[in-house]
Formats: structure tokens, C-alpha cells, sequence
């Protein structure tokens, strides 16, 4: 472990702290945290630093105090190659205050810039002496210190076809394509009024052929059929709309619930393949054992799968999973998301817990519904159409929900 380089600027005059925000650049290796008027707890500085790493959905860490937050910290601090940490309004906080950041510096071997407006204190200069921090004024410190590497650049492929639209309006089939072509930009609208065309002639073609009242399987893997390469609920809620409108139009009504159907059926047990800006999208949360979940579901592992998996069967580079009955490939985008939960468990877990997926002894312990809700919660705050299934609801529960997200009614003629 790298003893951190800590540095107490002194802006006596002012003259930076009010800058420091603009510096904040995670994809540069820089992560700024500002100390709170008033503020007697560090809890709340770690929090802010989360958030500051771009980490804005996600749960478990806000409201725990230093210990929690700060744990999630260090693996994000890790994955992101994060070099520098820059705290402003240094001179309010208390030598244990100090410590505490200085000792998440060293867990993450970042360098740490306490920035004292209006002047250091007599707490700052006794820390900087006992930990032999190097002193200098304002004017020595600028962006030019913390540039030490180069914006990550996206290497999303220019070629791939346009993003789908992220939302859709909340409707029924029968008034889903007016309500969008009223809500939805002309450019928007075509891909949706395109999607849905498709899936309703080729509903229209396979209930032609398949000549009887189709089953709630029939359903189910003609709708895998259709949804196989999508990624996003919006697209999976057109086709399903488009599905519906052919059904009625044959004399059959078929209640489609998306998430439901993605998390339940066996036929849509499948890797999906997410672009770079999707794995970007769920990088945005700050919980390490959600994200290890997102990858986990994405890759195609079921629910009850995910809850049991085992830390050693992890690459320790995150590239891969390997089960007794499978090898699951971890696309390179996805891997910091596994990463950070190896990391995590291994600091603020428990050691003797063999489980992936362990947490603190202050994070509840994880149920497979709990991996199922977890996923759900994912879907419908990222838009992503997982395909992760929950093994143990079966194919005979009486609410159509539960078991498959599908019921069919023929009509009455």
C-alpha cells in the first residue's frame, strides 16, 4: 500500500476555493468534495464524494455515516483510477476529520489536497507537521498538478445504429402509436411507428400459421423471437404494444406486463448486449453489490444463480465467470462494475461469507427475491431490459403476473 502524498494549500486571499468545484473530473483522475458549513460529521463529505464520481441512483451508503460510504468509496476510487482528491474549506474540520480522510487516501493510494480558505489553522498546520504534508500557497496550486492523465475516450463504435428512444409513453396498444406520434419528436416517433409495424406483422404472420389459440408459451417464445437483440424497456414495451394490437386484431386479448416477462420466462434467459453508454448508464450507481448485479443478469446468469454465486468463481480481473456448468464472458466495459463489488467484499465484508454478493455488517443480508427486486429496480431506473430469470416462481401461480407477465383471453366473437 502507497503512503498517499497530502498537501494543505493555503488560500489565504481566496482565490481558488471558490474555483475548486470546476475542477472536479473523474474521467481525468480528479475528485473534488467540499466541506459543509456547520457540518460536525464526516458521513456527509463521503456521500458528496460518491456523487461527486458521477455515482447519482443506488442505495445503502446515504444515510450509514463515514464506515459505509467510505467503503464504497475505495473500490470506485480503484476501478475509476482516480489519482487526486481535492477537499475544499479544509480548515472547519477537526484532526479526526483529517485522519479519516487521510486514511481513505491511503486505502484508495490517492493524493490528497486539503485546500484552507481564508488561511490554515493552528489543526492544520500541527496535522501537516505530524504527517510531514507538504505546505504551499494558492498560487502554487492549479489545474496544471492534477491533469497527471488524459480523459478516458468512448470507444463506442460509430457505426452502431442510433439509440433507440429511452422512454415511451405509458399507454395501452390502443392509444400507444396516437399518444406518440402527439408526444414524441418526428425522429423519435418513426423508430417507434417502425418497431411496431414489424411486430405486428410478424404477429399477424405467426398466428396465421400457427392456426389454434396460442398458449402463454406460444406467447412467451414468439415474443423472445422478436426481442432478442433489445436492450432498453422502451423498445421491449413497442413490440410488446405491437404484439397486442395483432392480437386483438386476430380476436385475442394478451395483457403483457415487460418486466415481468423478462424476469420470469425461460425463453428470454439470455446475455444482452449493452453499448458502452448503457454500461456508462449503470456505472452511475454507487451501490457496488447493485452493479455487480446489473452485470451478472446482463451476462444471462438466473436470479437464483446470481444470490448463490460464489467470490472464487470471479476472474480476478473481472474478465469472466466461470460455473459448473458454464463460462460467462464479462464484456470489458462491464468488468469495473464486477471489479468494484470484488473490492468491496474484500474490505468491507465478511471474509468467511464465500458469496459474491456479501455485504457490510450493516448492509441487509441479500435473499434471491431480493436479487429479483434488485434487478426490477434496475430495469426501471436504467431503462434496460434484463434478462434474469427468478427460478423459483412457477408456471401455475394463479395471477398472471407472477407467473409469466402474460395472460391470453379470446374474445367473444
Amino acid at each position: 500500500m502507497t503512503p498517499p502524498q497530502i498537501t494543505v494549500v493555503n488560500d489565504a486571499d481566496s482565490r481558488i476555493t471558490q474555483q475548486l468545484r470546476s475542477w472536479n473530473d473523474p474521467k481525468r483522475g480528479v475528485v473534488v468534495g467540499m466541506v459543509r458549513p456547520g457540518a460536525r460529521q464526516t458521513g456527509w463529505l463521503a456521500n458528496d464524494l460518491i456523487a461527486a464520481l458521477g455515482k447519482t441512483s443506488g442505495t445503502g451508503f446515504g444515510a450509514d455515516g463515514w464506515a459505509v460510504a467510505a467503503a464504497h468509496l475505495v473500490p470506485w476510487f480503484v476501478v475509476d483510477d482516480i489519482e487526486h482528491l481535492v477537499v475544499g474549506y479544509a480548515e472547519t474540520l477537526p484532526t479526526s476529520h483529517l485522519l479519516a480522510i487521510t486514511h481513505l487516501a491511503v486505502l484508495a493510494e490517492v493524493s490528497v489536497w486539503f485546500v484552507a480558505d481564508a488561511g490554515t489553522t493552528n489543526t492544520l498546520v500541527s496535522f501537516a507537521e505530524e504527517f510531514g504534508a507538504c505546505r504551499i500557497d494558492a498560487d502554487e496550486f492549479g489545474p496544471h498538478l492534477l491533469a497527471s492523465k488524459e480523459a478516458h475516450a468512448s470507444t463506442v463504435d460509430a457505426g452502431k445504429p442510433t439509440n433507440f428512444p429511452s422512454t415511451v409513453p405509458d399507454e395501452t396498444f390502443l392509444t400507444f402509436l396516437a399518444s406518440a406520434r402527439t408526444t414524441m419528436p418526428d425522429d423519435a416517433f418513426a423508430q417507434v411507428l417502425d418497431l411496431f409495424t414489424i411486430a405486428f406483422d410478424d404477429t399477424i404472420t405467426w398466428l396465421d400459421e400457427l392456426q389454434h389459440e396460442p398458449t402463454e408459451l406460444d406467447v412467451a417464445r414468439h415474443l423472445s423471437t422478436l426481442l432478442e437483440d433489445r436492450t432498453n424497456l422502451a423498445s421491449v414495451t413497442t413490440v410488446l404494444r405491437g404484439v397486442q394490437a395483432a392480437a386483438f386484431r386476430s380476436g385475442l386479448l394478451i395483457k403483457l406486463d415487460a418486466r415481468r416477462f423478462l424476469n420470469r420466462m425461460t425463453e428470454t434467459r439470455s446475455a444482452i448486449d449493452l453499448l458502452e453508454d448503457e454500461w456508462h448508464l449503470l456505472s452511475s450507481n454507487g451501490n457496488t453489490r447493485q452493479c455487480a448485479i446489473a452485470v451478472l443478469a446482463a451476462v444471462g446468469m438466473s436470479v437464483a444463480n446470481i444470490h448463490s454465486l460464489a467470490a472464487d468463481r470471479v476472474a480476478p480481473d473481472a474478465s469472466e465467470i466461470r460455473t459448473t456448468h458454464r463460462t460467462y464472458k464479462v464484456p470489458p466495459a462491464a468488468r469495473p462494475l464486477l471489479m468494484a463489488q470484488l473490492l468491496y467484499r474484500a474490505s468491507a465484508g465478511d471474509p468467511t461469507d464465500p458469496s459474491l454478493l456479501v455485504g457490510s455488517r450493516k448492509d441487509a443480508p441479500l435473499t434471491v427475491r431480493g436479487v429479483s427486486m434488485a434487478i426490477d429496480d434496475l430495469a426501471r431506473t436504467t431503462g434496460i431490459a434484463f434478462r434474469a430469470v427468478h427460478d423459483q416462481w412457477g408456471s401455475d401461480s394463479s395471477h398472471w403476473r407472477q407467473r409469466s407477465g402474460i395472460s391470453i383471453t379470446e374474445l367473444a366473437a
